[in-house]
């Protein structure tokens, strides 16, 4: 049963950090770049280090292609960070989020072209209506039509997955 806990606290926790990051897009960075946030998060994590250090100091003790694929899949991971939290400066977070979480998609992909993975009939039918999910996501509807929602936002989140899913690779 605990497994049911874990399984919920990873989208619970996300989604806290989702409407997180909008406040504090909102409230410090409307106008500014987001890349200010972003340099005040990986501040906050050179901090940890030493902590981490003092109770895993193994951690340190790496071989240089390591620290090569560690830095890359930071570099990775960053990039869709940015590009993630760009589209909350110009879009509501519960729209943005779901193209964050379309990771899955990008990671199916990459798994079929890089590594060789087989894909199921079932995930062709869920990666479609993903896609299906983030095209909806992505229209305006009222006044008896809809059309494209032509925020940055919507352009920049599709970016992310795609950066999230290639350093889950490494």
């Amino acid at each position: 049963m605990y497994w049911l806990i874990y399984a919920f606290s990873g989208p619970v926790l996300w989604a806290l950090s989702t409407h997180i990051d909008k406040y504090l897009v909102e409230r410090y960075f409307k106008q500014g770049s987001v890349a200010v946030l972003m340099v005040f998060t990986a501040i906050i994590g050179a901090l940890a280090l030493p902590f981490v250090w003092l109770f895993h100091p193994g951690v340190v003790a790496l071989d240089p292609e390591s620290m090569v694929i560690i830095a890359a899949s930071g570099i990775l991971y960053m990039s869709a960070i940015y590009f993630y939290l760009q589209a909350l400066q110009t879009e509501e977070a519960s729209t943005i989020a779901p193209f964050f979480q379309a990771a899955g998609v990008f990671g199916l992909i990459l798994g079929y072209f890089i590594l060789g993975e087989q894909i199921s009939y079932s995930q062709i039918i869920g990666v479609l209506l993903i896609i299906a999910g983030s095209i909806v996501l992505s229209l305006r509807f009222g006044q008896g039509t809809s059309r494209v929602k032509k925020t940055a936002g919507c352009f920049d989140a599709p970016l992310c997955p795609g950066d999230f899913a290639g350093f889950s690779y490494f």
